[in-house]
Order: C-alpha cells, then sequence, then structure tokens
C-alpha cells in the first residue's frame, strides 16, 4: 500500500526586488534586446577585425589590449604627456623683461629677411 503524501499548498507568490513580473515596463524587453545586440554587433567587428589580420597586426592588437588599461597610471609618472588641462598654467615673472608674446601686436612693418650673395 502505497500511500501518496498529503497534497501540499502551493507557495505564496513572493514578489523580486523590483516587485511582481507586471510591473516591468513594456519597453524594457526591447531596449535590453536593443543593447545586446548592438554589444554583439560590436563584438563581431573587433573579431572579422582580428581574424582578418596578419601575425605581426595580431600581436600589435593584443598589445594594445594589455597597454590601454595600464595606460593612465603609466601616463602619470612619464613625462611622456603634457599636464591635464584642469591645471592653471604658472603665472608669468614679476620681474625682468616683458614678455614679447603677450605684447599686442605692432603696426609697423615687418623687415623682410633676404639672402645676401656672394658673386
Amino acid at each position: 500500500m502505497n500511500a501518496s503524501p498529503p497534497p501540499t499548498a502551493p507557495h505564496p507568490a513572493t514578489p523580486g526586488v523590483l516587485g511582481p513580473i507586471s510591473s516591468v515596463p513594456p519597453w524594457l524587453p526591447y531596449v535590453v534586446g536593443a543593447a545586446v545586440l548592438a554589444l554583439l554587433a560590436w563584438l563581431v567587428v573587433i573579431g572579422v577585425r582580428y581574424l582578418g589580420a596578419d601575425t605581426e597586426t595580431r600581436r600589435s592588437i593584443r598589445q594594445a589590449a594589455r597597454i590601454r588599461p595600464a595606460w593612465p597610471a603609466t601616463s602619470a609618472w612619464s613625462p611622456l604627456t603634457a599636464p591635464p588641462p584642469s591645471s592653471s598654467p604658472s603665472p608669468p615673472p614679476a620681474t625682468g623683461s616683458p614678455n614679447p608674446e603677450s605684447s599686442p601686436p605692432s603696426s609697423a612693418p615687418r623687415p623682410t629677411r633676404t639672402a645676401s650673395r656672394s658673386p
């Protein structure tokens, strides 16, 4: 005699973190789908460029992928870049002759330079 277990009541519906599924906006699946398609298209373009490249170019692509994330830290201590644009330029010296680059342009004609030729 096999007695079957007594029927149990189903678990009450517990809403998820965002609430019940019915509260999802109807446009959200389309936005997520478009984002996934854009990501896949981008990955396909990268894959085709990598697979179509020769050995040296593939090596260069891999090297660029390794360097790119570390470049901000590397460039901070190397003299390869200019200071960030947020830093203000240093003020001109207080004493000495005026800076000719900052003086207003002269209205006098500039002398022409001619090469002297010896006979």
